[in-house]
């Protein structure tokens, strides 16, 4: 299938999605039921077609994610909790892929670098690290910055060591949350920072550490 018509597919199902939502009361009830059905089939229909693109995941990466992050702006919790679920496994379904690490190598795995490669890979990194950062500023929740957090900490766990280019978000988002007067926050950026000098150091680059 042609990029344009995945795109296609993905505007429909955001459509059914936003129909959905629209007059969806934020307390989860029997009216509300049926809606949240349509909605959380959307949403998981968009990971399947992430999923199955990934090797050209970048073109749709913003059309998916973007519907994720509107989600977890709305009041219904369930709605929430299923984007901010979706979103933490968008990231790692793309870290995670061969494809992604088959773009390091091409990047970093020789003498001299492919720097289309490097360039293309840098890109992809950023925007699938960008979105947590986005979420933590904006988002006035507090469970919603905390489970950003999580995802943030379940993405240094999984693949500090793979990480190259999103760095300075990462660090930017981790000064951030040292401000926050929530405990739970704090700890969690604490977690963070912990797995990053156990495992993302040696892979830091030396250019980011004074961020």
């Amino acid at each position: 299938m042609h990029t344009s018509a995945v795109k296609s597919l993905l505007t429909a199902l955001h459509q059914l999605s936003h129909q959905s939502i629209t007059g969806m009361p934020s307390v989860f009830g029997a009216a509300s039921s049926q809606k949240f059905g349509a909605i959380n089939f959307s949403v998981e229909r968009m990971m399947s077609i992430l999923v199955n693109n990934l090797h050209r995941v970048q073109p749709i990466w913003d059309q998916v994610v973007g519907h994720f992050v509107e989600l977890i702006d709305n009041p219904n919790q369930h709605v929430r909790n299923m984007a901010l679920d979706a979103l933490d496994r968008s990231i790692s379904a793309v870290l995670g892929s061969d494809q992604f690490l088959e773009s390091l190598s091409s990047g970093f795995g020789s003498g001299s670098q492919d720097i289309g490669a490097t360039t293309e890979t840098g890109l992809l990194e950023c925007a699938v690290i960008s979105p947590l950062g986005v979420l933590y500023s904006s988002n006035q929740s507090i469970d919603v910055r905390a489970t950003t957090l999580k995802i943030l900490l379940h993405v240094l766990e999984r693949y500090a060591d793979k990480l190259r280019f999103s760095w300075p978000d990462i660090l930017e988002m981790l000064r951030s949350v040292a401000d926050a007067s929530e405990k739970d926050l704090v700890t969690l950026g604490f977690q963070s920072l912990r797995v990053i000098m156990n495992d993302g150091l040696s892979t830091l680059p030396a250019e980011f550490l004074p961020v």
